[in-house]
């Protein structure tokens, strides 16, 4: 069974292009461009790993993308995606990708997420 992404970017170009490199490596991929549409996604299915931009149509969409992933029972491993590099201690998360992300790179980071949440929480 494929592991299953939220990615939440609003450039269609960022959102297209790890969408496309995800799916090349083997994992299902799910899309938002808002924070809306991110939460209703989080709502309507199971997801492994989301995948935030930081700032979309507002400074904190990233923020409330996060905040409803962190309220799922299914609990998945969260990444925030940002031009700026941020301190993983500030973005509450276990991973931080600071945008462009070299594909490889991407991919490593994705699989070694998935691999340390899923030690957590087994």
């Amino acid at each position: 069974m494929k592991q299953r992404i939220l990615l939440v970017d609003d450039d269609a170009a960022v959102r297209l292009t790890i969408k496309a490199v995800l799916e090349l490596h083997g994992f299902e991929v799910d899309t938002a461009e808002s924070s809306a549409q991110a939460i209703q996604n989080l709502q309507a299915a199971r997801y492994e790993l989301v995948i935030t931009d930081v700032r979309m149509e507002t400074d904190d969409a990233g923020r409330k993308v996060v905040d409803e992933a962190e309220r799922q029972s299914y609990h998945p491993a969260i990444a925030i995606l940002s031009a700026l590099p941020l301190d993983q201690t500030q973005s509450g998360t276990r991973a931080v990708l600071v945008k462009p992300v070299g594909t490889q790179a991407l991919v490593d980071r994705v699989k070694r997420l998935l691999a340390e949440h899923n030690q957590r929480t087994d």
